[in-house]
């Protein structure tokens, strides 16, 4: 026999928690393309070039946020990098508010 499926306001409460604990670190390519001030087609560049890099969930793509922060910290020669990459030590804001 098989088990029946939870109700379906339980699955969709848990993708809802799935996908915030996901999706926090991770940016959608218009947010990308927003806080580094540059357009879809240079970001795009920035992705073949391996200067960027994305995950691609089903058919979206995103910037992870510590891909965003090491790409800031290369092009700021003056301030010395974390030995372990990804390290933040300046807050990123996140998008959307919350904090």
């Amino acid at each position: 026999m098989n088990p029946s499926p939870a109700p379906e306001s339980d699955i969709e409460v848990l993708r809802d928690e799935v996908q915030h604990e996901l999706y926090d670190d991770l940016l959608t390519l218009d947010q990308a393309c927003y806080v580094l001030d540059l357009s879809a087609d240079t970001l795009r560049k920035r992705f073949q070039s391996g200067q960027l890099s994305y995950i691609q969930i089903g058919k979206v793509r995103y910037v992870p946020r510590s891909v965003i922060v090491d790409y800031v910290r290369s092009l700021r020669p003056d301030k010395p990098r974390d030995t372990q990459p990804g390290a933040v030590d300046e807050e990123l804001p996140t998008i959307g508010g919350e904090q």
